[in-house]
């Protein structure tokens, strides 16, 4: 459930981010910002929840390297690459 409602939130989020511009008051910008927030925090430890309690026991350790990795590359890698 707080899967599907953070993923929500951050989806509107985002389309609410497509339709700003120059223009766009502040205020606007500062509340799709909290929601885009407000919907990572609900999604995310969520997410992380369910990824490690698939993964047996002694495995776990691998397991959240491998779920760190892949998130801090998506991260760096999500800056540089949408200006191309």
């Amino acid at each position: 459930m707080f899967v599907s409602m953070g993923f929500s939130l951050k989806c509107g989020a985002l389309i609410w981010f497509s339709t700003l511009n120059e223009k766009s008051f502040l205020f606007t910008l500062l509340i799709s910002l909290m929601l885009f927030g407000f919907g990572l925090a609900l999604f995310a430890p969520a997410n992380s929840s369910m990824i490690m309690g698939s993964v047996p026991a002694d495995k776990r350790g691998v397991a959240s390297g491998i779920r760190n990795t892949i998130s801090q590359s998506a991260g760096v890698l999500s800056v540089p690459l949408p200006c191309y």
